[in-house]
């Protein structure tokens, strides 16, 4: 059974290994304000999800990443449910991700009730990439 935990700031090492993207400085201040959470497997760190709010308010997914030595054994899902379930409890009505239109994790998403709700394109030099699919999920209906 999977153990989903908020991160603490001896998690860094673990973090910085997965999640690249962001500095230590932005990572403690994440772990202050509860947005981060780590799944355990058999007491190691397996993945990690990533959260803040849209628009100042409702709760966005920025990044949900499993060690690819962990995938396949329901951790993503773990910490969906969680992450959805905390979100609930304070009050939260609806919850957001996105993902590449290329991505795999799109089906993920899709599988726990996310659906497609728009797109934007990127198309600066350096940072071009696929169509951005935003995804929704109405917390208010238990599937």
């Amino acid at each position: 059974m999977p153990n989903i935990r908020s991160a603490t700031p001896v998690d860094w090492p673990f973090w910085h290994s997965l999640d690249g993207r962001i500095s230590r400085e932005l990572f403690l201040r994440k772990v202050e304000a509860g947005e981060c959470y780590i799944v355990e497997w058999n007491g190691a760190p397996g993945g990690l999800l990533r959260w803040n709010r849209f628009w100042d308010e409702v709760p966005f997914c920025t990044l949900l990443y499993i060690d690819e030595k962990r995938r396949g054994q329901g951790l993503g899902r773990a910490l969906v449910a969680r992450w959805e379930a905390d979100m609930r409890a304070l009050g939260h009505g609806m919850a957001m991700t996105s993902t590449q239109s290329d991505e795999d994790a799109r089906h993920f998403w899709r599988a726990l009730g996310y659906r497609n709700t728009g797109s934007f394109d990127i198309d600066v030099p350096g940072y071009a990439q696929p169509p951005e699919l935003i995804m929704l999920k109405d917390l208010r209906v238990e599937r």
